[in-house]
């Protein structure tokens, strides 16, 4: 049986070329139009991509004039909950670059939306394509960690003359929180494979204090799972330091420690004996988890769906414990 091949567009040409890349090299899918504001950008991607392919400035005439399966959604992220409103009004599937909307009542109506006619929405969640973090996925399925307790990430951004001068600086309601840390978030959430039940944060705005961007620059997140566990996450976009994904894993068998470019292990069998693993040797595909998207939307794998519109319910709620300071409860969505 011949695979169905999807008609998809992109809006956004910024990281937006990932996904311009994947559709065009991909077997199931036809880039048939791009989409981006600014004109310097269309004429440059213009001379760069098949001639078929069409060009818009404006979004909306792109999804009322084309014919499409899916629509990737790359733009800044004020901009994706309208943007996604629109198309799911027309019954097209979506991709959309973290996060999917930044206040919970757009949620809501975007899941109301979704539900109804089943429409599938992913997000591109980069971190899930690193082989060495699928490699401590399968050792936890393999039970090498024993009951796991405790797990800590930090999201280190490592370009802060970006949030002061680029787009972070110039939209409303920019969160480190939803812009960042919803990767490790997702990342632990998927290793822990256990409901969070409620959430903590706190955060401050020191590095960043005179500068363009009104937003806290660093934020600590709280993790409470269903059975007990802690996860401690970190929003660090203040650090002096290059971009990385610190990560700290202890079970009943086994502790783990990522950091840089190393990972250090110890067993509860000998303490004494580290386990040294060089991460260079391991692939990073930030164009697997685009490629997996595609992969679901053929097989109209709602039940990721619902996932993605969990981990943003979790990653909302610490956002809204971040302006309460108080614990937030996780409101959960199901088919």
């Amino acid at each position: 049986m011949k695979s169905k091949i999807l008609n998809c567009a992109v809006i956004g040409l910024g990281v937006g070329m990932r996904h311009v890349n994947v559709f065009i090299e991909s077997k199931n899918t036809n880039l048939i139009a791009i989409c981006d504001i600014k004109t310097l950008k269309r004429k440059k991607i213009k001379n760069e991509l098949p001639k078929n392919i069409k060009i818009y400035k404006n979004f909306k005439k792109l999804v009322d004039n084309e014919n499409l399966d899916i629509i990737s959604i790359a733009t800044y992220d004020d901009l994706h909950f309208e943007q996604l409103i629109y198309c799911l009004k027309k019954n097209i599937n979506i991709i959309v670059e973290k996060p999917m909307c930044l206040k919970f009542n757009q949620l809501n109506k975007l899941f109301k939306l979704s539900f109804k006619n089943k429409i599938l929405i992913f997000s591109n969640l980069t971190l899930r394509g690193n082989d060495y973090f699928k490699k401590i996925k399968q050792d936890i399925l393999k039970n090498k960690y024993g009951d796991i307790y405790y797990l800590s990430g930090d999201y280190i951004y490592g370009r802060i003359n970006k949030i002061i001068y680029g787009w972070r600086s110039k939209i409303k309601n920019y969160s480190i929180i939803l812009g960042g840390a919803i990767h490790i978030i997702d990342l632990i959430n998927w290793f822990k494979d256990k409901k969070v039940i409620s959430v903590f944060s706190i955060g401050n705005k020191s590095t960043t204090k005179n500068t363009n961007f009104k937003y806290k620059d660093f934020s600590l997140i709280i993790l409470k799972f269903e059975d007990g566990s802690i996860a401690k996450i970190t929003a660090n976009f203040a650090a002096n330091l290059p971009h990385r994904h610190l990560i700290e894993l202890h079970g009943k068998k086994k502790s783990l420690f990522l950091d840089y470019n190393k990972s250090y292990s110890f067993s509860k069998a000998n303490l004494n004996k580290i386990e040294l693993i060089d991460l260079k040797k391991f692939k990073y595909d930030k164009e697997f988890i685009l490629k997996n998207n595609i992969k679901n939307i053929l097989s109209k794998n709602y039940n990721e769906t619902i996932n993605q519109f969990n981990l943003m319910s979790i990653s909302l709620s610490a956002e809204k414990s971040l302006k309460s300071g108080k614990w937030e409860r996780v409101k959960y969505y199901s088919a």
